[in-house]
């Protein structure tokens, strides 16, 4: 939506920039595969999950690729704030 609305106003799809933070992914089917897996084992009730497969990546380096998917140019990064 944000890459959309970024091109439709003649703005390059740029990131907010700021603190380069680490996130980690997990695959959809992973995590389908566990929520079955635990919806079905008595030893998993009442117990709390983290899942993930262990792929970490930063905004930042995703940026041109996310852009590249999207069919839109990226550009500087452009600082914001959600209280903006």
């Amino acid at each position: 939506m944000y890459a959309a609305i970024r091109r439709e106003q003649g703005e390059p799809f740029s990131s907010t920039g700021g603190n380069s933070f680490v996130w980690e992914a997990a695959d959809a089917d992973l995590v389908a595969d566990v929520m079955v897996w635990a919806a079905r084992s008595p030893r998993a009730a009442n117990e709390a999950f983290n899942i993930t497969n262990g792929d970490v990546f930063e905004w930042r380096n995703a940026w041109p690729a996310l852009a590249k998917t999207l069919g839109v140019e990226t550009g500087p990064d452009t600082p914001s704030s959600l209280a903006d």
